[in-house]
């Protein structure tokens, strides 16, 4: 799917399995890879769970960006 939205070129469903993996067990809520940014985003709906939303977003960003976000780089730990 990021490879059809935004021409990330991985070609592998584990790496972005991993990418989602590391997001949901750090702090952080987004990391930098090779241009792209991985964001992960929740909004809980204390009233109603079924309203609960999670968004998983692969966007490419310029390099300079990477310093400016503060994102933490895949693969760096």
């Amino acid at each position: 799917m990021a490879e059809a939205a935004c021409q990330f070129p991985s070609g592998s469903e584990e790496f972005l399995q991993n990418i989602f993996y590391r997001i949901t067990t750090e702090s952080s809520d987004s990391i930098w890879y090779q241009g792209f940014v991985f964001s992960l985003s929740t909004k809980e709906d204390k009233n109603d769970s079924k309203n609960n939303v999670l968004l998983f977003r692969v966007f490419p960003i310029k390099d300079e960006l990477k310093e400016e976000w503060n994102l933490s780089e895949y693969g760096s730990n």
